[in-house]
């Protein structure tokens, strides 16, 4: 596992370690105060303009990424954070 130290960029949310127990893997991260996008579309329709933004955060990140030689392989709702103050991880 490769970890990212430095601050990629604010819409990752950073592996601090990895660890492999007993087979199974263990990975500390960030803690995201807020929930899932996939939480979010279940309560409500988003808007053209909130879903613009959201899909411009994720590939911000995603290019952030890629630009050091990572590969995401799971991007889907429910691996896409919305923080409670706006930001998307």
């Amino acid at each position: 596992i490769r970890i990212v130290k430095e601050n990629a960029s604010p819409n990752l949310m950073h592996l601090r370690a990895a660890y492999k127990v007993a087979n199974k893997l263990w990975m500390v991260t960030d803690w995201i105060d807020g929930g899932t996008l996939k939480e979010a579309l279940a309560l409500r329709p988003f808007i053209e303009d909130e879903i613009l933004y959201i899909a411009r955060e994720v590939l911000q990140g995603l290019d952030s990424l890629h630009k050091r030689g990572v590969a995401h392989r799971d991007i889907k709702p429910s691996n896409v954070m919305l923080t409670r103050d706006g930001r998307v991880v």
